[in-house]
């Protein structure tokens, strides 16, 4: 596949294999920060792009004993098995076409950067609008995005490590407005490339991202700097995760 689809082919198996194991702990602590700054009634929530489904786990364990519908969804076929696994409630989809109802959430939140990785910014834009679509008016929308500034300040340009006997060598460079890694997989003994994946982010900002947000009626309720919930620094924090509120 090609840069446009990347995701559809990345996500899966191999991913898995590289990526083994992704932080409970982390996924903890950023549910936590969140839940201290939204109201205690929510009762319906989305995760978006929630692959293996660990920001699940959290908001589960975060609010054991109340009532609330939490979903996950996620293209990955692969991953969503693994969310099932530990008991979420997930479906497959495609996040520009949601398969639900207007007004279905309190709150709708996408963690991780799983935002940013489409072809053209109109079409994180048009997810962007499905995403406030299934979000109930005067409710909720938690977008996780890297701040720009910090992680290009902060880029590793390349990298390599061993995985299973076989040598993985990634790449990064900045590519437009996105960030584009490439991830190399050889055979332990010699230069013959196995297989090659990449990925693309585009990295929005508060100016890029501000006429998006004002077009769609959302207004910026809070911003944290990191996954603990920290205050928001343009030049040191290494997230930019927005806590927007839905036009009643």
């Amino acid at each position: 596949m090609g840069p446009k689809d990347w995701f559809a082919s990345w996500f899966g198996t191999e991913y898995k294999r590289l990526y083994p194991h992704r932080d409970l702990g982390q996924a903890a602590d950023q549910v936590a920060a969140l839940f201290r700054i939204i109201p205690g009634d929510v009762r319906d929530v989305l995760d978006i792009g929630c692959g293996a489904g660990r920001h699940l786990r959290a908001l589960r364990e975060a609010r054991v004993g109340q009532a609330m519908r939490i979903i996950g969804v996620d293209l990955s076929a692969v991953l969503l098995r693994d969310a099932r696994s530990h008991g979420s409630n997930v479906t497959r989809a495609d996040m520009r076409r949601l398969p639900f109802a207007d007004a279905s959430f309190d709150l709708t939140a996408c963690f991780f950067t799983s935002f940013g990785y489409f072809a053209t910014p109109a079409e994180d834009a048009a997810a962007l609008h499905e995403f406030a679509r299934v979000t109930r008016p005067g409710g909720l929308l938690f977008l996780d995005l890297p701040n720009r500034d910090h992680l290009l300040r902060n880029l590793v340009a390349s990298e390599e490590s061993e995985s299973e006997g076989r040598r993985i060598r990634i790449t990064r460079a900045l590519e437009d407005d996105c960030v584009v890694k490439r991830i190399q997989i050889f055979k332990a003994q010699n230069e013959t490339e196995e297989e090659v994946y990449e990925e693309r982010v585009r990295l929005w900002s508060t100016t890029t991202l501000s006429p998006v947000l004002d077009a769609l009626g959302l207004q910026t309720a809070a911003v944290l700097g990191d996954e603990r919930g920290g205050d928001f620094d343009p030049e040191t924090s290494p997230r930019m995760s927005l806590v927007l509120k839905v036009a009643a």
